[in-house]
């Protein structure tokens, strides 16, 4: 008997799989029905836009749908589900999915129902068996697994699909959407198409505001139609329309229409075609609002300011925090509540009494703020104005120091000038400098101190303080740290500090003085043989480009280029000697600043210092400017004697800093050799005080304070050390300094004792031991005080030396200059003798030649003289060679035979070689008299009244001005012809002290100069032509007579000069060509003919007292 139980269970699976698949098929009909229904809701909301059906053909289409879905229904649902699938198509199905079957499960389904009457004769075993694994074998599988789902979800889709095309019908005509369900839901029924649109009106009631703009709205609900009318009346007016205007995109409404400023109430409503809105009435009311404002501002009291009143009808507020703002308002209509609102929602209540308003508020932040009113019927302001409050800021104040505005080096004054520039708003309160000390890498606290302002309420100041340092007690090396804080006076907010820039103020020990001037010197040493190089190299090409011109004089662009070149080198170098000039300057006063000179050397520094000034000469910025226009006018003539008059004064500077160079050079021992001296007396000065420190000490304490002044000494000794070496390389060449002071200045300085005893001083002042270090000191104190001694003698040595050479020197030019004064004069008697004879004028050409020669040998003597010493000027030079430049032209003429012309330049060379003799004893007077007194305190008491005169001439120029645009009356011309006198008397007295001053002048600032500039002053003056160029002229003038007055009493030191007897100099003939000397007179009767000679006015009195008292003398002359 076949296992009926296993074949159940395979009948069971595959009816399971059976019905599951008969509903799936029936879903996927019932799903495609609903789509179509939803697709024909959709065929009618299409319909029903576009014909609007009527009630029978509602009905036949109605019919034919439901017709078509009850055959549908029953194709697609019932037919599928009652019609399902056999047992063998779902086992053919499971065989192709599982090929593990292999065949048995419909050999199973087909062998049970032949098995029961077995025809055939097949196995019962064999049939039971294969019934038996296809049983197994479905029991193990999912039979799911061979369903198809994918109709199920296609039909899905599509209904999806449709829901969502039903749904966006619905969003964007739901009206349209209703009506289509009505009509088909009721196709009996005799429905009318409703509007394609309703129209609403906004605003459809309430109160609104006089003389504001109302804007009607209308919105269309439905299809929106082409146009819209308004309809309107005002009161007591008749009807009238107006075409409404399409609204915003981004307004709810389609339509709207805006009465301008409107003033009476109104009826309206909307209408389009056959279709209005509903009617409105709009209530017009007087708004309560404003008419007048006005602010009154009460600053604060630390501002200083007065009461002030804003604009009128202008409630905006700018003012200082702080101040308190009274409102004073006027409404159109009495007022029952009225208050501030401010931007942050706060409120202020104000006082309202009928139309009037009054209150105030304070400012204290930046905002906005709007009154609001209400009337007494409750309406409130509309849009009120909101006015602007800026809350002006009390700014910090300012505060620069302007002087030094810099970190600086402290001199031994121990003092720091600041000038203090301070700024506020409103005015100041404190002022302080704050200052703290970084010594040996220990800071102190800072420490405040303050500093009177002299008037609180100037808001724009300079402040002058000298910072006296002398009680910190700083060592060299310290830093002292500094700046200046200041306060304002403000109340409110409190008051702001603000500090100035940090600097720093150090005592640099003596070795690093030294080194800062030496780096200095030998950088100006180098800039000043660099610029000689430069000159001599420019020089020749400056004669190159003149031969050029000589041999072609057309001007084309290559040479035109080149003297381009030329002239921008020259004012390069002449730009670098300026410099130089002022650096020079700086090193003086710093070397001034520290006393590490006397009043000997300062006084020659400066007369060198002055000299690099006048290196350039005043001709050479002329010359350069001629070449320069030349060069622009192309013109071969103009640029030849441009470039000529160039050549001369380029070949001049060439000489100035030749000059200037080897005096610079020997100047530089000088310096060094004081400076020595001066650090001497320094260490000495400063052991001595330490001793009496160490005497007066009453305990270790008090000994230890005296270790690190005693450290600093020794280090000075040091560098002073270190400074000598330096001073014996500088001399080896020049030997300035005799050898026997030097050896002897050499030993004392060098002493082992005196750094051995520093060195057991040190520890002595440490370990508390107060006769031990007496004892030291002492011997110390001897020991530097030998060394400062010799060192004295070596200058003094040093200085005799010098002034012995130089005196002989220029003996020997004076007398040969007077000599040749006397040959010179011979040959003018005979020329005058001879001047009718050609022959005899001829031959005393040949004399007046060897005349002229013999004194160009002096004029290269006195030139290498003023290579040696200041006193040797400028003018001096200049007069020399215009003497010889009068023999050439001498000697010319009287080969030429013209009489006339020769004497003329006879009788000037001689002129000038009795001058250049006055000058040139003077100078060696000068010379011999450097280390005495020279009057410069009598000439700084005339300099300082000139300069208060100035001052006060100035003072009523500028009180007798005009205002701009006007004339001078009569009362200022009068004062301006009085003024004038004033400073032609002035002048007159400035050119007799020039005169007197002679080369003295040129270190004051070019004393003719500033007499030239007086000139075009009282110029003005007399033709009333006084402007601001005379004003600023005036000021020049001043400035320069208070600059001479510091020149001269630079030179004016508080100690007494020693002065020295000048000594008679013994000297050989000059070197003169034979014929000279067999004629040679004796002195005293050349002095006698320079007497009775007629010199010009200015040098009259001066030449003849002069060689007057040099006649009194005895002078030995060796043959």
């Amino acid at each position: 008997m076949v296992q009926q139980d296993k074949y159940l269970g395979i009948v069971a699976r595959l009816r399971a799989m059976q019905s599951k698949m008969a509903i799936i098929d029936a879903g996927v009909g019932l799903l495609a029905i609903i789509s179509i229904k939803l697709l024909a809701f959709a065929l009618f909301v299409g319909l029903t836009l576009a014909i609007w059906p009527s009630s029978t053909a509602r009905i036949i289409i109605d019919l034919v749908l439901v017709a078509g879905l009850c055959i549908a229904f029953y194709f697609w649902v019932i037919q599928p589900y009652t019609n399902r699938r056999s047992f063998l198509t779902l086992a053919r199905l499971l065989e192709t999915k599982y090929g593990k079957f292999q065949s048995r499960l419909i050999a199973a389904l087909e062998l049970h129902e032949s098995a029961q009457k077995n025809r055939e004769g097949y196995s019962l075993e064999l049939i039971e068996k294969t019934i038996d694994e296809a049983g197994a074998f479905i029991g193990d599988i999912d039979t799911n697994a061979v369903i198809d789902y994918r109709p199920l979800n296609h039909a899905l889709g599509r209904l999806a699909v449709m829901i969502v095309v039903i749904t966006a019908i619905f969003i964007i005509n739901p009206t349209a959407s209703f009506n289509a369900w009505q009509l088909f839901s009721r196709p009996g029924a005799n429905l009318d198409k409703p509007p394609e649109f309703s129209l609403s009106i906004k605003p459809d009631s309430g109160e609104f505001f006089r003389n504001t703009d109302l804007v009607i709205q209308a919105k269309a609900d439905g299809r929106l139609p082409h146009h819209v009318d308004l309809y309107y009346k005002f009161e007591d007016g008749a009807w009238a329309s107006e075409t409404m205007g399409k609204a915003d995109s981004n307004a709810e409404a389609t339509f709207a229409f805006t009465f301008k400023k409107v003033k009476r109430s109104v009826d309206i409503y909307a209408k389009s075609g056959g279709v209005q809105s509903k009617k409105a009435h709009l209530e017009v009311v007087d708004p309560p609002r404003l008419t007048d404002i006005n602010l009154t501002f009460d600053y604060p009291q630390y501002a200083g300011l007065p009461e002030a009143h804003g604009s009128p009808n202008d409630g905006n507020v700018a003012a200082l925090r702080g101040t308190k703002v009274m409102i004073e308002a006027g409404a159109n209509k009495p007022i029952s509540e009225c208050y501030q609102l401010f931007a942050d929602s706060s409120k202020a209540p104000l006082k309202a009494d009928g139309k009037n308003i009054t209150g105030g508020f304070t400012v204290k932040d930046n905002g906005r703020y709007a009154i609001i009113m209400k009337d007494e019927a409750g309406r409130i302001n509309p849009e009120p104005i909101w006015y602007d409050i800026q809350a002006m800021e009390d700014y910090p104040p300012t505060i620069t120091i302007q002087f030094p505005g810099a970190d600086v080096d402290l001199d031994e004054h121990i003092t720091l000038p600041l000038e203090i520039a301070i700024t506020d708003d409103y005015g100041f309160d404190k002022m302080n400098l704050v200052y703290w000390v970084l010594s040996e890498g220990n800071q102190t606290e800072p420490v405040k101190e303050t500093i009177k302002i002299p008037d609180k309420k100037s808001l724009d100041q300079k402040i002058d303080y000298t910072w006296d340092m002398q009680s910190l007690n700083p060592l060299p090396g310290d830093l002292i740290y500094y700046y200046c804080e200041i306060s304002d006076n403000d109340i409110i907010s409190g008051p702001k500090w603000t500090k100035s820039r940090t600097f720093s103020a150090r005592l640099p020990n003596l070795d690093e003085i030294l080194a800062d001037v030496q780096g200095s010197q030998d950088q100006q040493m180098e800039s000043l043989d660099e610029a000689l190089k430069n000159q001599k190299d420019l020089q020749k090409q400056i004669e190159d480009i003149a031969r050029e011109m000589q041999k072609n004089p057309d001007v084309n662009y290559e040479k035109k280029q080149e003297a381009q070149k030329v002239l921008e080198k020259q004012q390069d170098i002449a730009k670098k000697i300026d410099d130089l000039s002022k650096e020079m300057q700086s090193n003086l006063d710093k070397l001034e600043n520290n006393k590490l000179i006397g009043e000997q050397i300062a006084e020659k520094m400066q007369q060198l210092q002055q000299l690099m000034e006048d290196v350039a000469p005043p001709e050479l910025k002329e010359a350069m400017q001629k070449l320069q226009d030349a060069l622009q006018k192309m013109d071969p003539e103009a640029l030849k004697k441009a470039l000529q008059q160039f050549q001369m004064t380029s070949e001049q500077l060439l000489e100035n800093l030749d000059r200037a160079l080897s005096l610079l050079q020997k100047l530089a021992i000088e310096q060094k050799m004081d400076m020595l001296v001066q650090m001497a007396e320094k260490i000495q000065k400063a052991q001595e005080d330490i001793n009496k420190a160490v005497d007066a000490a009453k305990d270790s304490s008090e000994l230890a304070k005296q270790q690190p002044e005693e450290k600093n000494n020794a280090s000075d000794y040091n560098t002073l050390k270190d400074q000598f070496k330096e001073l014996e390389k500088m001399d080896a060449q020049e030997q300035m300094i005799p050898e026997k002071e030097k050896t002897d200045a050499s030993e004392k300085t060098n002493n082992p004792e005196i750094n051995k005893d520093f060195e057991q001083m040190k520890p002595s002042l440490c370990s508390g031991g107060q006769n031990s270090c007496q004892n030291k000191g002492k011997k110390l104190h001897k020991e530097l005080s030998e060394m400062a001694d010799a060192l004295k003698q070596a200058q003094q040595a040093m200085q005799k030396k010098q002034k012995k050479d130089i005196a002989k020197k220029m003996q020997k030019a004076a007398e040969d200059l007077l000599y040749l004064s006397d040959r010179q004069e011979s040959l003018l008697d005979s020329t005058r003798i001879n001047q009718s004879t050609g022959d005899g004028l001829r031959r005393m050409a040949s004399n007046q030649m060897q005349v002229g020669a013999a004194s160009a040998r002096v004029a290269d003597m006195i030139s290498d003289l003023s290579k040696e010493t200041i006193f040797v000027n400028m003018a001096l030079m200049r007069l020399l060679g215009q003497t010889l430049a009068d023999m050439n032209s001498a000697t010319g003429n009287l080969d030429k035979r013209y009489s006339p012309g020769a004497l003329k330049s006879q009788q000037s060379a001689m002129s000038d070689l009795n001058k250049t003799v006055y000058l040139l004893l003077e100078a060696r007077e000068s010379a011999m008299n450097s280390g005495s007194g020279s009057g410069m305190q009598e000439m700084m008491e005339q300099m300082q009244k000139m300069s208060q005169m100035q001052a006060g001439i100035n003072e009523g120029t500028a009180m007798q001005m005009p205002q701009p645009g006007m004339s001078m009356s009569m009362g200022q011309q009068q004062g301006m012809q009085q003024l004038a006198a004033q400073q032609e008397a002035l002048r007159q007295k400035l050119e007799e002290m020039s005169d007197q001053l002679g080369k003295q002048g040129d270190m004051m600032g070019r004393l003719d100069q500033l007499g030239e500039e007086m000139k075009k002053v009282v110029d003005d003056m007399q033709r009333s032509r006084v402007n601001q160029e005379t004003i600023k002229r005036q000021e020049g003038i001043l400035t320069r007579l208070l600059d001479a007055q510091k020149s001269v009493n630079r030179r004016d030191f508080s100690k007494k000069r020693q002065a020295e007897t000048g000594e008679d100099v013994v000297r050989r003939s000059p070197v003169l060509p034979d014929d000279l000397a067999n004629g040679r007179s004796d002195l005293s009767e050349m002095i006698k003919k320079a007497l009775e000679e007629q010199y010009p006015r200015q040098y009259d009195r001066l030449i003849k007292a002069y060689f007057k008292s040099f006649q009194s003398q005895e002078i030995s002359i060796e043959k």
